[in-house]
């Protein structure tokens, strides 16, 4: 596509790529733990080097995403998905045939972590820019092809690992990569708002242009002089006429002509400085004091979405990685783990579409941020949960039959009931985290510092998340157990979504300061003109009568200082 206009047929073709992209973005993400097990057994290690190279993955996509927001800006946004398909591509290849961990290590977390993140971010941000009214129900869709790769990817890859072994599966996912290619072909060139308003071209001024701007300032002041100049001459000459006038008139008529010049000039150096006050205050105290304010408060709504996200963002991705391991713990047999894992895509699907369409209605714009709040707390409680459910692993009793095969107890059935519990509601936490995502930053920031916002938050998550899944991986190894692990998740994801309540503090400077200047504005000019101009126009209102009255002493008892006549 070339030409995308905003909110139209065309921009849900844009729609449709995204979805691709994160059908297999989304299902390698979450079924990471798979392949972390099945080349564990290959290279006999512990899990604090494979959860690295998992945290590396999102590291560097989220590290490299301003890079990349910036090449696609430059270059647009086909080219830089089509060098991640491919890519992604190669670094599978180079991981399935590797001989080592370090390899394997570096293929993975710098490989596919550098080739996602030129399609992760760059994915979300033309959504982002070609919707305006259905954003959320835009986001909704293009992010549910993570539930649904979640659904798919865990069968197919224990599969691929049955039947081929790691490295043969290995191989075959790195095909299916290129399948992100459909997302680059289907990515646009332009993108036009036609309700945005009409932007006159300009050119950019070089050092020359700038130089001729200037002369032509100083040219057009220096005429100004000239004209000042002439108008003074003109007044004089005027006034001199005038004088001339004047002598020939009688004496009350010159009485009478002086008074009504001196209350003219009176009325209009009051009207001089009531005029320049009430600019002065309009324009520079209230607009400059407003802006100032609304700059205030975007940058600190940007560092409780940066800090409340990096929370929220490292519990999410570690209990996505640490759910199917931990089932391996439970003596949960593969089939019942991956059937968790898709009963966690379906809630995934259904929130990230219905809660994506349910927010885009009026009532809900200016709440998103509290909904992802409740989210990340409702996750954070799930994960203490989930490490509960050890307690009912040392409960039920294995029986076994003559022939020494495990049969299932009641207590290992309750087991498994809460195990899909659990997974369906992280999948639907996930889900609606994932929508709001760049909802709550389009409502706290506006759409024109989206992406530029959206990078910068992702170059701080990318930093954290690597070092919080290493932790996640080394707590595991040390205690012998998934257990601490996602207890820590939890209160990860608790102080995630208490951080979002920050937003109300927040917001509350900024009517204070509107209630300030409606107050400013409320009241007379007289009041609003600052003590120094005040003082201006009390000297040069004395200064004008006094000169008026020292020209002819006798009409000094007949006027008071607010130019009327006194009996």
């Amino acid at each position: 596509m070339s030409t995308v206009y905003v909110d139209r047929g065309m921009a849900w073709c844009t729609v449709v790529g995204g979805f691709v992209a994160n059908v297999l973005l989304g299902g390698l993400g979450k079924s990471y733990s798979l392949v972390m097990e099945a080349f564990q057994e290959v290279f006999e290690c512990g899990s604090a080097y494979l959860f690295l190279a998992g945290g590396l993955i999102y590291t560097l996509m989220y590290c490299l995403s301003l890079v990349n927001h910036l090449i696609s800006k430059r270059y647009g946004s086909r080219p830089v998905v089509m060098v991640g398909a491919f890519g992604s591509c190669i670094s599978l290849l180079i991981a399935s045939c590797s001989p080592n961990l370090a390899l394997w290590v570096v293929a993975v977390g710098f490989g596919i972590g550098a080739s996602l993140s030129c399609i992760y971010f760059t994915v979300f941000a033309v959504v982002g820019c070609c919707f305006k009214r259905y954003l959320g129900l835009a986001n909704g869709i293009s992010v549910a092809g993570v539930s649904v790769g979640q659904m798919v990817f865990p069968s197919l890859i224990t599969t691929l690992n049955t039947t081929y072994g790691a490295r043969g599966g290995g191989v075959i996912m790195a095909a299916i990569c290129l399948h992100l290619l459909i997302t680059a072909a289907l990515m646009p060139r332009h993108i036009i708002d036609p309700d945005a308003p009409v932007v006159p071209s300009e050119k950019v001024e070089t050092g020359k242009s700038k130089r001729k701007s200037c002369k032509s300032q100083s040219k057009s002041k220096e005429d100004k002089q000239l004209i000042a100049s002439e108008d003074l001459l003109n007044a004089d000459k005027q006034s001199t006429a005038i004088d001339s006038d004047k002598k020939l008139q009688s004496p009350v008529d010159e009485f009478f002509s002086k008074l009504d010049n001196q209350r003219d000039v009176v009325h209009s150096v009051n009207a001089i400085i009531h005029s320049s006050s009430t600019l002065s205050l309009s324009r520079v105290s209230v607009l400059s004091l407003s802006t100032h304010h609304v700059k205030y408060l975007t940058r600190g709504l940007v560092i409780v979405y940066i800090v409340g996200k990096t929370f929220g963002d490292v519990g999410d991705v570690s209990v996505s990685f640490i759910a199917p391991v931990f089932g391996t713990e439970l003596a949960l047999s593969p089939t019942i783990i991956n059937r968790a894992i898709a009963v966690a895509g379906v809630g995934d699907l259904i929130t990230r579409v219905g809660v994506g369409w349910l927010t885009d209605r009026p009532a809900c714009v200016g709440r998103r941020g509290l909904l992802l709040a409740v989210t990340w707390i409702i996750e954070g409680l799930n994960a203490f949960a989930f490490a509960e459910l050890n307690r009912l692993y040392g409960k039920y009793a294995i029986i076994t039959d003559v022939n020494g095969d495990v049969v299932d107890s009641n207590g290992k059935s309750l087991l498994i009931a809460s195990y899909f519990i659990c997974s369906a509601i992280h999948g639907i936490c996930s889900g609606t985290a994932m929508t709001q995502m760049v909802v709550v930053l389009c409502d706290w920031v506006g759409s024109s510092q989206l992406a530029q916002s959206l990078a910068v938050t992702m170059v701080i998550l990318g930093l954290v998340i690597s070092p919080g899944q290493f932790l996640m991986g080394f707590v595991a190894d040390y205690t012998g157990t998934f257990v601490w692990s996602l207890r820590i998740c939890g209160v990860i994801l608790l102080c995630g979504g208490f951080t979002l309540f920050l937003e109300f503090p927040v917001r509350r400077l900024y009517p204070s300061a509107n209630n300030h200047h409606d107050n400013n504005k409320s009241k007379p000019i007289e009041q609003c003109i600052p003590v120094k101009d005040i003082e201006a126009q009390d000297i040069m209102c004395d200064n004008v009568v006094n000169g008026l009255t020292n020209s002819d002493n006798n009409l000094s008892p007949l006027i008071n200082t607010n130019g009327q006549i006194t009996n």
